[in-house]
C-alpha cells in the first residue's frame, strides 16, 4: 500500500467515523446527509510523481 492510498484509506475513514458521531450526538431530530464522496487515487499519480515537470495526460 502506497503513503498516498493509505492517507487516502485513513481520510475516508476518519469522514465516516465523525458522521457516525455526529448522528448519534445530534439523535434522530437531525438528518445528516451523507454528502462526502469518498476520495479515489487519480490513476495517472505514479507518472506524475515520477516527472512532474514532464508529465503530459494520456
Amino acid at each position: 500500500m502506497s503513503l498516498v492510498q493509505g492517507r487516502r484509506e485513513a481520510i475516508n475513514e476518519a469522514v465516516r467515523q465523525a458522521l457516525g458521531r455526529l448522528r448519534a450526538e445530534l439523535g434522530p431530530v437531525w438528518k445528516i446527509h451523507l454528502e462526502f464522496y469518498a476520495l479515489h487515487e487519480d490513476p495517472d499519480l505514479d507518472r506524475y510523481l515520477t516527472d512532474p515537470a514532464g508529465f503530459v495526460r494520456a
